[in-house]
């Protein structure tokens, strides 16, 4: 029964937090097994909590010995597995990144972000097969993921697979980065015209990238009016059409933290962090709001160790 209920609440964290958040009276404890059952649960939040905010400072070593205690009290939690996952591979350890990975997999066979790691060991490793049948997989659930599929075809020199995908693409309207270099690459036709492109990692104002771009206008404009009812509702329909874009995650957890739900503001920045950029000024900002929340909820040490990325 611990299990699961573990496995719910942080799988499903911002459901987790919003109950956490609410002013309900906590049920009275009346047996040894209960008290016991109570501080395991709350040994599991805190460790796993430590261990993103260790992740973040890049300590994956640390972030592992964390997440060796939520492991132990729950082998199978698939937020778990995927965590260490995610650390064993930052450390270049694909051996044990492919081990636990497989094991949330068999917990959660359809995640996105479980899927996207595995297709990433798949590629560290060089198994060629799997790692395209991932990506294929991923850019059906989601067709911002065709960039990934194209650098694959261009790898691996699959050349007519490539062209099929960039007439989707075309036909479509999907921002792939680098698409005239695609275009190069497996057309003999002349390179498409492809619009202004605004930045490195910002899909320019046209088909479904315009429908992007929109939604981050709309997002910054109800951020400024500080409209955080409307922010949290925008931001919310935006995740789950754009649930790898970081700018998703941060203008939901500033609306929370309007809102001043401020479990919720966490948990939501820290699933977020997954997904940040190579982008500086984004990045800082993003920190500083989750620094801000830290301070909040009485986390110090926690906003101490985020606001060193901000320095970084």
């Amino acid at each position: 029964m611990m299990k699961r209920i573990i496995s719910i609440l942080i799988w499903a964290l911002p459901v987790y937090a919003g109950l956490y958040a609410q002013d309900e009276p906590t049920p009275e404890i009346h047996t040894k097994e209960e008290i016991k059952e109570e501080k395991k649960l709350l040994d599991f939040k805190d460790a796993f909590y430590d261990a993103v905010v260790y992740r973040s400072i890049e300590d994956y070593h640390k972030a592992l010995e964390k997440l060796s205690v939520c492991e132990q009290i729950d082998p199978d939690s698939p937020a778990v597995l995927y965590q260490m996952a995610k650390n064993y591979f930052s450390l270049k350890n694909y051996a044990d990144a492919r081990i636990y990975c497989d094991r949330a997999l068999e917990q959660k066979p359809e995640d996105f972000r479980i899927l996207d790691l595995s297709a990433d060991i798949y590629e560290k490793t060089h198994d060629r097969d799997q790692a395209i049948a991932l990506r294929k997989k991923l850019y059906a659930i989601h067709p911002q993921e065709a960039g990934k599929l194209l650098q694959l075809y261009y790898i691996y020199n699959r050349k007519e697979e490539g062209r099929k995908l960039l007439e989707e693409v075309d036909k479509n309207g999907i921002y792939v980065l680098n698409g005239k270099f695609y275009h190069r690459v497996f057309s003999n036709n002349t390179v498409k015209q492809t619009p202004k492109k605004q930045s490195a990692d910002t899909p320019a104002v046209s088909g479904k990238a315009g429908k992007f771009e929109r939604k981050l206008n709309e997002l910054e404009k109800l951020a400024k009016n500080k409209d955080y009812t409307a922010l949290l509702s925008v931001a919310e329909s935006a995740l789950e059409l754009y649930p790898a874009q970081p700018e998703m995650y941060y203008y939901k957890g500033l609306a929370l933290n309007g809102l001043k739900r401020y479990k919720e503001a966490e948990t939501t920045m820290l699933d977020g962090m997954d997904f940040l950029l190579d982008d500086k000024a984004f990045n800082a900002k993003y920190y500083r709001l989750l620094a801000g929340i830290y301070d909040k909820t009485g986390k110090k040490k926690k906003a101490s160790a985020i606001r060193k990325l901000i320095k970084n």
